[in-house]
């Protein structure tokens, strides 16, 4: 992951400072755009290169997305409507309490 970062970043780092410390050197279009375009690459290569190199993550990515086999049920998943007669009462009023 290091060297994926210094072989994306380097390049930057170098076009930036002939840019701030030569002024006068008149770099062309391709060359300042390309170092930048592959910095912000390396922002989606560090993950994948991450999750390829993991082992704790290479095991436990599997679980994630096995969903027919997860002990969790579909029920505990979705949200269940109570009735309004078991809140309100059986005849419909709500129970009103004397110890006000």
């Amino acid at each position: 992951m290091c060297i994926s970062f210094l072989l994306f970043w380097t390049p930057y780092a170098i076009v930036a400072m002939i840019k701030s410390y030569a002024s006068h050197v008149q770099l062309p279009v391709a060359l300042s755009v390309v170092p930048a375009l592959a910095a912000k690459t390396s922002h989606v290569v560090d993950p994948l290169i991450y999750c390829a190199l993991n082992r704790n993550f290479n095991q436990h990515i599997p679980l994630f997305f096995k969903h027919k086999n997860s002990k969790l049920s579909e029920r505990e998943f979705t949200t269940q409507s109570i009735p309004l007669k078991t809140i309100a009462g059986v005849d419909g009023n709500m129970p009103i309490s004397s110890e006000a």
